[in-house]
């Protein structure tokens, strides 16, 4: 049995995880990963056994704490539940922390820079957009249950182009995209799911 790690594996993965956010897979070195963990080389290939198996880690992290955290913060239980999925994207673009803007999202980054087909990140890839994705679906479900969509809308159809919507609202926001042009984008899409005046 392997001797246990005699660091904080949490604190470690938080600090490579922000790392390959501010500059991706490929330009993040392991000077930079060093900097980042507090952790030498040597130490990072001891637990991690690549760069490739850390960063693994570090997207595994970022799902689980930082996708999940927003999926159930808002695509929770809330009412009314279209409110909920016009406040998870509006949260991409508005309001962003000044530390992070301009970064979007490791999630979005990687499927961007590495592609789905990667046999290192793809499948976290579709892990984390398929937590997003059934996270609107169940949303809009409630929504079109409390009449504030149309009955006729497939939610899943829909769960996937809000998905879309999402990756393609993240990739603008790092250009000098105007936040508010991509806030009126949110609302012009969800108001097209709404039930018709007088029907």
């Amino acid at each position: 049995m392997g001797r246990p790690p005699s660091f904080d594996e949490r604190r470690v993965l938080k600090g490579a995880m922000h790392a390959f956010w501010r500059q991706g897979y490929h330009a993040t070195s392991l000077k930079d990963l060093e900097q980042a963990t507090g952790l030498t080389t040597g130490s990072l290939y001891n637990a991690f056994h690549s760069k490739d198996q850390l960063f693994a880690a570090a997207l595994s992290h970022y799902i689980e704490n930082i996708i999940r955290w927003r999926i159930d913060h808002y695509l929770g239980d809330s009412s009314p539940a279209l409110e909920g999925i016009r406040q998870f994207l509006r949260s991409t673009v508005i309001g962003v922390p000044e530390a992070q803007q301009g970064l979007a999202c490791l999630l979005v980054n990687t499927a961007v820079e590495l592609g789905r087909t990667n046999a290192l990140a793809g499948p976290l890839i579709e892990h984390g957009l398929g937590q997003i994705r059934d996270g609107f679906a169940a949303q809009l479900e409630r929504a079109r249950t409390a009449g504030e969509i149309r009955p006729d809308v497939d939610c899943a159809v829909a769960a996937c182009q809000l998905t879309l919507l999402l990756s393609g609202l993240l990739v603008a926001s790092r250009t000098a995209a105007d936040p508010q042009t991509l806030a009126a984008c949110i609302d012009m899409t969800l108001a097209a799911l709404r039930p018709s005046r007088g029907s």
